[in-house]
């Protein structure tokens, strides 16, 4: 049996079959219908649609096996495989060849993967189509902004036409109604309806004139109005763009469990004189960035929790338990994670704080070397200049006036020393006076203070002795007087309580009376009474009849005479207010 190696499409480079591999050609040859019986029987894994699939492009593969190149070794194998296609193609040939059958689990297995690579074919092709069709969107979205302009610009561009067109029809009215009024006022005529045309003329041409005012205001009012909006509008774009420039710059980052401003370590500039920090040594570069990246001196911390942070680690040591402990109690917001990150930052803190110490050092010990240097140098050279140009007078001459010279500087510096002592003692004097003098005046204050209350407290006590004066000069006879003086009112209380009592007596007996008389009569209702009778009176007129006849007959009766019950004199009672409009 020979083993050969093909080559076959990307596609099925991937399944789990592995082509590729060295496999025996043999086993490629098989018999169509007992393998459609065998799919047929397996029904209960793949679907028969599935199979009829798988089984086509089985048999394209091994037809694309057949046109592969091959070596003279496997012509053999090349024409038995020929043999099963043509059997394949042809199933009524009577021409049998040998056939084997392919085992049913290379066959699972191959429908399984084929399955599973035209599912990654399909899902392969939607990722095109959704590719292809967000590209087409992305060009129809940048593409989107042009025709809106266009569409807005043409749209602009025709209001503006006719909104100009309909100003010149308004103005074209006006004007000619204008030229008809001067055409009018050429040919004048004597008559009412001339005049009244004229009228009509003038009030239609003020009324279109006046319209078109308000028209235009309007018109103007609103384009004002809207190009305030833009105005209005595109600042607070422009600060809202600026804006996000800013909170894009000053992201806040998060150190050590604790948000602080970021800072560009690069925008770091010297503070003396304003340029960036190019010029300064690199380790106090590196020292700066690392401040500005890490949230400053503090690691992004407050000053007070960094403080009780030092403050436990120089009382527990790093990174120990009870350290940690401490730290995430007392110390807000915090927890272990962070407090070891910020023990972390402060070894790389005080690591890089040391490096910038140490090359500051250096630079200064370098700059006072260089110093040193250049100033031999400079000796050395006036040395060589005064041996060589200088003689011994001149040298003495140079002494001696140096010497006048340091002398003058010293006395300068004594009589400026003197002076300065002076106006410091001047001016303690000057304190110490006004210090005097405002002491005086508050001492001059609570002694006056003090005077005054010593005057008004001698006040008092001589009122107070007059007072018990004038109450012992009182004698027997002022305390008799008054005494009799308290008889006597006592005596007008005691008579004026009589009379009240009196009076209040009288009161219950006049009542005790009134109410004896009312039970009197009361009593007497109750018993029958008996009357004479008198027929005479009864036949006699009345009292006011007589007095009505008196009335009439006699006018000119003084009215003292008249009884009271005269009709005239009777009194009426009056109308109550409530009714006096009904």
């Amino acid at each position: 049996m020979l083993s050969c190696e093909y080559n076959l499409p990307d596609l099925y480079l991937e399944t789990d079959l592995n082509i590729g591999e060295s496999f025996d050609v043999d086993d490629c040859i098989y018999d169509n219908d007992s393998f459609e019986s065998e799919l047929q029987q397996d029904d209960a894994e793949v679907v028969t649609e599935e199979t009829k699939d798988i089984d086509t492009t089985f048999d394209s593969n091994i037809q694309y096996i057949y046109q592969q190149p091959q070596s003279h070794s496997n012509k053999t194998t090349a024409l038995q495989l020929q043999d099963s296609a043509s059997v394949q193609q042809y199933p009524n040939n009577n021409k049998s060849l040998p056939a084997r059958k392919v085992n049913s689990r290379d066959k699972k297995e191959f429908m399984e993967t084929w399955i599973r690579q035209k599912s990654k074919i399909a899902s392969i092709e939607r990722e095109l189509i959704s590719i292809q069709s967000k590209a087409n969107f992305h060009e129809a979205v940048q593409a989107y902004p042009t025709k809106y302009n266009q569409i807005q610009n043409i749209s602009v561009e025709n209001d503006i036409k006719s909104e100009c067109k309909n100003m010149h029809d308004t103005i074209s009215h006006i004007r000619h109604r204008v030229n008809a009024l001067v055409d009018m006022k050429k040919n004048p005529k004597n008559d009412c309806a001339y005049i009244d045309t004229l009228k009509q003329t003038v009030e239609s041409i003020e009324s279109d004139i006046q319209s078109f005012k308000i028209q235009s205001r309007s018109s103007y009012g609103k384009l004002v109005n809207e190009e305030r909006l833009v105005k209005q509008e595109l600042k607070s774009m422009e600060e809202r763009i600026q804006n996000w420039e800013m909170q894009l710059e000053n992201i806040p980052a998060k150190v050590h469990g604790v948000f602080f401003e970021q800072v560009n370590p690069d925008s770091i500039s010297n503070r003396r004189n304003g340029t960036h920090v190019s010029g300064l040594l690199p380790e106090v570069i590196r020292f700066q960035k690392f401040l500005a990246q890490w949230g400053g001196h503090y690691g992004g911390w407050d000053s007070q929790n960094h403080a009780a942070f030092l403050k436990y680690r120089l009382k527990f040591g790093d990174a120990g338990p009870k350290f940690l402990q401490h730290c995430v109690q007392y110390i807000p917001g915090v927890c272990e994670q962070d407090v070891q990150d910020h023990e972390l930052w402060l070894s790389e803190y005080l690591r890089h704080a040391e490096a910038q110490k140490q090359a500051i050092a250096n630079w200064k010990h370098q700059k006072q070397m260089s110093i040193d240097a250049v100033k031999a140098t400079f000796e050395e050279k006036e040395t060589q200049k005064n041996t060589v140009q200088s003689t011994p007078v001149e040298n003495i001459q140079e002494k001696e006036w140096r010497k006048e010279q340091i002398k003058q500087w010293k006395t300068e510096r004594e009589n400026r020393q003197k002076q300065q002592d002076m106006l410091k003692e001047t001016k303690q004097r000057q304190i110490q006076q006004k210090m005097n003098a405002k002491r005086q005046s508050e001492q001059l204050k609570a002694k006056r203070l003090l005077n005054e209350y010593k005057e008004r407290r001698a006040k008092i006590k001589e009122q107070e002795a007059e007072w018990k004066q004038c109450m012992t000069q009182l004698t027997a006879k002022d305390c008799e007087n008054l005494k009799s003086d308290s008889r006597q009112i006592q005596a007008r209380f005691i008579q004026k309580n009589n009379e009240i009592i009196q009076n209040k007596l009288r009161l219950q007996k006049q009542k005790m009376d009134i109410a004896q008389e009312r039970q009197r009569q009361i009593d007497q209702t109750k018993y029958h009474v008996f009357v004479e009778k008198d027929p005479n009176r009864l036949l006699k007129p009345t009292m006011a009849h007589t007095n009505r006849i008196a009335a009439n007959t006699a006018p000119a009766l003084d009215q003292k005479i008249l009884s009271k019950f005269t009709v005239n004199t009777i009194p009426r009672r009056s109308i109550p207010s409530w009714r006096a409009e009904v």
